[in-house]
């Protein structure tokens, strides 16, 4: 009997199991109860249904016996202990995992951030839900956003997973020139699914509150986006933005008499005009049916519907500054956006959801808007407002977190991101590193204050949201990160050094492929590639190419700025060197760059000049060598039910074998990096 148990489970097994290795454990929305004693009661997905059917043929014949309803209970229970995804009712429940990845959080910073000398709110958040301690994590390179959270959602590097920059090639390259890129961003770039498709296609109940690489979603055919949807509720905001956020003063609206005025924002057109007290009065109509108001402060801001060429969106709308009838007036609006779901109904009540919100004010603080920043002999008050505008980043990510938990549940698998502390540190993190020429004690300290403040209130959305106060406890919480933050006072402008090394041909303000051998391309991914003949406009044979690349990088390594002398790059290797990184694969390059602390590459032509200088708010950079100090990420991890022993840096790609080894599901065979040590 045992034998042909054996064989039976073997060939159930194998109408379970995908091209890819994974076993299909998918549900639609109801559920089979197959009636056994209490005490081994199991509900059984209903997109099991080729075990059903499978058991259905084999034991529920006319020929059926009581002997073989005996096999068909044992073979249950045997099939139960191997299956991922199968969801037992009695004491025993699957532990729940939940991942919060903070954009650009590095070791450095969280490092000085809990070591200030005063019990934050993050550290009391942290210890209250058994924290662990902070481990240095060595990202992707190049250490980006795209690439890095590609790393950590698919458990590979960027060489297997793709996504070799922000931006990444658009294949197959015979069919399309060096310099047309497409959205790093995109699900469809993705090589590799990620670990919430693997969950959700082996029954865990998995919610993505905002990820990237969410849409379109990274699978097959629209039938099994339906399948893997019945257990994946799955949103993201990013992808659904149009447009820029925009500070709004008093010259820029249109008097349109009786004290009222109009303003733009988007396709859209609103009326303003004075309130009772110190408010103002926003509308659709002239006559100001229906009436917004308005208050003084981000806090009081107020959601506004806009249409743009990608239709109906939300953004909200601040009074910063001034009053209305003075020339001191700031008005400012967020970026339009909306979210989108894998279930349409998700959003069919939009009016009750608070605007997505995708990042702060960085853009105008930069430009000046908010006032003169303080390295430009401000007084604080433009940091002090664009603090606020991250404040709002949190806060409207909280309220809209907390309300999708109520409509989709809370998942066995959660994951969620935040724009921060990425946003504000490429503003400021050239004064808060000490080894920075911008550093100054009395600036750093003033940046830590505003930094603090924006970190604690990342610990009240982590308590609420994650936690719920300590009444929603996951078994474990990792804080993850995509890459660290490093300073830059230059820019260093590969390709006209190209250029001027004869490597590349100019055009004008553009860059001539059918003269150009080798390039800095568009993808802005710390690499060099060589023009070849099998692409589209290439110039260089296979025989040529090893050639140039001795050549190309002798010349990179002896380029020396001409304001300083001193050398721009500290090594360049070829990409088969460091593949345990992310370097080469179908998207990558041939040489890969490290330049020297302060400069930064760019693709962009500028006049023939190699370098340039940065403007000091835009001090911060990442993309640099994994292993230098830098660029080292932030991970940790919170448990009382789960101890990890990590010694020395963990890897990026250790997160998704991980998860899977908590959740017991079976990863992606493309994974093979080794869970954290348990």
């Amino acid at each position: 009997m045992m034998e042909r148990l054996g064989w039976r489970i073997r060939s159930l097994e194998s109408t379970l199991t995908s091209e890819d290795g994974h076993r299909f454990g998918v549900a639609s929305g109801a559920e089979d109860r197959i009636a056994l004693p209490t005490s081994l009661r199991l509900t059984l997905p209903l997109t099991n249904r080729n075990i059903l059917r499978s058991m259905k043929r084999r034991f529920f014949s006319l020929r059926s016996t009581p002997s073989r309803f005996a096999e068909l209970l044992a073979l249950l229970l045997i099939v139960v202990s191997f299956w991922p995804g199968t969801i037992l009712t009695g004491s025993e429940t699957r532990p729940r995992a939940v991942i919060l990845s903070l954009d650009g959080n590095a070791y450095w910073f969280m490092q000085t951030l809990l070591s200030r000398g005063r019990a934050s709110t993050l550290q009391r958040v942290l210890a209250a839900y058994h924290f662990s301690s902070i481990h240095p994590c060595i990202p992707n390179f190049p250490s980006k956003t795209a690439p890095g959270h590609a790393t950590l959602f698919t458990g590979t590097y960027a060489h297997i997973h793709g996504v070799t920059g922000n931006r990444v090639f658009v294949l197959p390259l015979e069919e399309h020139d060096l310099l047309k890129t497409t959205g790093g961003f995109d699900g469809t770039v993705l090589l590799v699914e990620p670990i919430w498709i693997t969950a959700a296609r082996q029954g865990i109940k998995t919610v993505v509150h905002q990820a990237t690489h969410a849409f379109p979603m990274p699978v097959t055919g629209e039938k099994e986006r339906r399948l893997i949807s019945q257990f994946l509720t799955l949103v993201d905001g990013y992808g659904q933005s149009f447009g820029r956020d925009a500070v709004i003063t008093f010259d820029e609206l249109e008097s349109v008499g009786d004290g009222r005025y109009a303003l733009n924002v988007g396709q859209s057109r609103f009326f303003l005009r004075r309130g009772r007290g110190e408010t103002l009065l926003i509308s659709r109509t002239e006559d100001f049916r229906s009436p917004q108001s308005l208050g003084r402060g981000l806090a009081r801001r107020i959601s506004l519907t806009v249409q743009t060429p990608r239709g109906s969106m939300s953004c909200y709308l601040a009074w910063l500054d001034g009053s209305l009838d003075g020339k001191d007036l700031k008005l400012y609006h967020s970026r339009p956006s909306r979210r989108k779901s894998n279930h349409a109904s998700l959003f069919a009540e939009r009016s009750a959801l608070p605007p997505f919100v995708p990042n702060g004010a960085s853009r105008a603080y930069e430009r000046g808007d908010l006032g003169r920043p303080l390295p430009l002999g401000g007084n604080g008050r433009a940091e002090r407002l664009y603090l606020e505008t991250l404040l709002a980043v949190v806060e409207n990510a909280e309220a809209f977190s907390l309300w999708l938990q109520k409509k989709a549940g809370r998942g066995e698998l959660e994951i969620y991101y935040l724009p921060i502390p990425d946003e504000p540190l490429h503003n400021w993190a050239g004064f808060l590193l000490p080894e920075s020429p911008l550093y100054d004690p009395a600036t750093a300290e003033t940046y830590w204050r505003f930094m603090e403040t924006l970190m604690d209130r990342i610990a009240r959305f982590i308590d609420r949201v994650i936690f719920h106060g300590g009444r929603s406890v996951p078994d474990v919480f990792f804080l993850v990160t995509d890459h660290g933050m490093d300073y830059a006072i230059k820019d260093f402008h590969v390709n006209e050094a190209l250029a001027r090394k004869g490597f590349l041909t100019k055009r004008g303000r553009f860059i001539d492929l059918h003269r150009t051998a080798i390039l800095y391309p568009p993808v802005e991914g710390f690499f060099l590639k060589v023009n070849a003949r099998s692409y589209a406009q290439g110039m260089v044979s296979e025989k040529e190419k090893d050639q140039l690349l001795l050549r190309v990088e002798r010349a990179l390594l002896t380029l020396r700025d001409s304001t300083t002398g001193g050398l721009i790059v500290r090594n360049v290797w070829p990409a088969r060197l460091w593949q345990e990184v992310g370097s080469g694969g179908p998207r990558g390059g041939e040489l890969y760059l490290e330049l020297q602390p302060g400069y930064y590459p760019t693709w962009r032509l500028q006049d023939g000049k190699i370098v340039t200088t940065r403007e000091a708010t835009a001090s911060g950079v990442h993309g640099y060598w994994p292993f230098r100090r830098t660029m080292w990420g932030a991970f940790l991890i919170a448990s009382s039910s789960v101890q990890y022993h990590i010694e020395g840096n963990i890897r990026q790609t250790q997160l998704v074998p991980t998860v899977a080894q908590l959740l017991n599901i079976r990863p992606s065979r493309r994974v093979t990096a080794p869970p954290l040590a348990r």
